[in-house]
């Protein structure tokens, strides 16, 4: 790895619907690494939420907590992946602006995902 191509990155978040991944790009477009985390699939055969007298079949949930989880998770795998390969980014030691050669994150996510957040409990 050219010490030079690494000094500005790119992230990227893809939170599909059976897991999470991470990658980090260099400017120059060289995937440097990547990390995916599965997570728990969902489907209840009945819900508190569902008054009707139609039954929950076809139903599919995520548990939110899990899906952060994962992404943490899959983010905190490429950095260390990263390390094992001479490119250590994280903010450990004396030089905390490691983290900052990530320049920019995009994320794509379930389009139809809706998580309900309370600003009093941060949950």
């Amino acid at each position: 790895l050219d010490s030079s191509d690494a000094s500005s990155l790119v992230g990227s978040i893809d939170q599909g619907t059976s897991s999470s991944r991470f990658l980090l790009v260099t400017s120059s477009g060289c995937m440097l690494s990547t990390a995916q985390v599965e997570f728990e699939q969902i489907f209840p055969t009945s819900s508190p939420y569902n008054t009707s007298s139609v039954s929950c079949a076809g139903w599919h949930e995520h548990d939110p907590l899990a899906i952060w989880d994962s992404v943490a998770t899959c983010i905190v795998r490429t950095i260390e992946e990263l390390a094992k390969h001479g490119l250590d980014l994280s903010s450990s030691g004396d030089d905390s602006t490691k983290p900052s050669l990530i320049k920019a994150v995009g994320i794509t996510n379930q389009r139809e995902t809706t998580v309900c957040w309370n600003d009093r409990t941060g949950r």
